[in-house]
């Protein structure tokens, strides 16, 4: 195990600052990597709605990027969009399954004008609906961006 948990980068194991890290650095610098993965948003994708179509611009994940990895998107009306995921699951490159459950959002418009939105989270079927309104309390299309815990 010469290089630890970072390969290839060369951050060897050893007793002291010469000849590389010491085993506490290393835990905790894993301690901190797991910390770092809890407390960053699990989903964080890009949307447009407009009229009855909705296009994910970006999705960015714990689970993968890519559009092959984002929630489907249904319109529901106008300034209403849902997105939910197929399974309560995802596997990574080994094979080891992660279950997840969103319990948290934020939603931020885009646009010139002053657009609010906000969401109804149901994490026991792993979908969000967001709902857009604009200054005068119109539901309205928009471009936004979601971050989902």
């Amino acid at each position: 195990m010469a290089f630890g948990a970072f390969a290839p980068m060369p951050l060897r194991l050893g007793g002291s600052s010469t000849e590389g890290w010491s085993p506490e650095q290393h835990a905790r610098v894993s301690a901190d990597l797991i910390a770092a993965k809890l407390s960053v948003p699990f989903a964080v994708w890009t949307f447009t709605k407009s009229g009855a179509t909705i296009t994910i611009h970006d999705y960015h994940g714990q689970n993968g990027a890519g559009s092959a990895f984002a929630p489907v998107g249904v319109s529901g009306g106008t300034g209403i969009a849902g997105f939910g995921w197929a399974s309560n699951a995802f596997d990574d490159a080994y094979g080891v399954s992660y279950p997840f459950k969103p319990r948290h959002a934020r939603i931020t418009p885009h646009g010139t004008s002053e657009i609010f939105a906000t969401y109804q989270l149901n994490y026991l079927s792993l979908s969000i609906v967001i709902l857009m309104f604009d200054s005068a309390d119109a539901a309205t299309d928009c471009k936004a961006t979601v971050r989902i815990w």
